[in-house]
């Protein structure tokens, strides 16, 4: 007389039922189980009390959280100080110059040579180039064939030895930069990126870690990442930002629009 082995079976020899259905069966039944796995040490119990929560990045999405659920002030702890600044100095006050709007400011550079407009802006704790921060701003900007614009974390006055990073738009292209004092000598070190619609408003954003590199986003797309001759500390203004727009040659000029200021600093 033969001896089966239980496990070259296809099925019980009680049951019509095949082994692999079974199996499939009481997997399915588990899975159904609203309370499995949240027993103490059990995975779920586990991930609910864990102090992080580890998902796929861009996994948690806004639809997700009930509306007024998270407070400002739980989006960045008060290791930062935050601004949404004011405009303290601006250069020109006609329909030529900088028109300040609900919200941000708007630029217009005339048919002139050389002329420059600016709107900058300093706070009780000035910008450190020793500290990480993160800047952002909405902008819009037109044709800039005819003229030079920078949008700054600190300041580029062209002709100082002031530094800044940030984004630089100049015969129709979109750079970032960052502007130095290497060696006594102020020195930009530029990247070209490419922003689709310039013309609309997007998003842009400049993430410093503090002698490590720097990120720039627009519409939270990372374009580009310096990581070598950062701004010193010696030559620091303070100044937080500075908007810029300037021609370099006789033509018509470009209009620039700017909103949703923000500066948050490392205490």
């Amino acid at each position: 007389m033969s001896i089966e082995n239980w496990c070259n079976l296809p099925k019980s020899q009680i049951d019509n039922e095949t082994i692999e259905n079974a199996i499939k069966r009481l997997i399915q039944a588990h899975c159904n189980d609203v309370n499995a796995h949240l027993e103490d040490g059990q995975s779920l119990h586990s991930h609910k009390a864990s102090e992080v929560i580890d998902h796929l990045a861009f996994s948690i999405v806004s639809d997700k959280i009930q509306q007024g659920a998270i407070k400002f002030y739980q989006v960045e702890d008060n290791l930062r100080v935050k601004y949404t600044p004011p405009l303290e100095s601006m250069d020109g006050w006609n329909s030529y110059g900088v028109n300040l709007t609900l919200g941000g400011f708007s630029m217009y550079q005339a048919n002139l040579q050389n002329v420059l407009y600016y709107a900058m802006t300093s706070g009780i704790v000035p910008l450190n180039w020793e500290k990480n921060f993160t800047f952002s701003f909405l902008c819009k900007i037109g044709d800039t064939t005819n003229c030079v614009a920078y949008a700054l974390a600190g300041d580029v006055m062209y002709d100082s030895e002031d530094q800044g990073i940030g984004f630089k738009f100049m015969n129709n292209k979109v750079y970032t930069t960052h502007v130095s004092m290497i060696n006594d000598v102020l020195t930009e070190f530029l990247t070209e990126i490419n922003v689709q619609n310039k013309n609309s408003f997007n998003l842009y954003r400049v993430e410093f870690v503090a002698g490590q590199k720097i990120e720039f986003y627009v519409n939270d797309l990372l374009l580009a990442t310096h990581t070598i001759n950062f701004p010193s500390q010696y030559y620091c203004h303070g100044i937080i930002f500075c908007f810029n727009i300037k021609n370099v040659k006789v033509g018509y000029g470009a209009m620039y629009e700017v909103g949703q200021l923000y500066f948050a600093q490392d205490k």
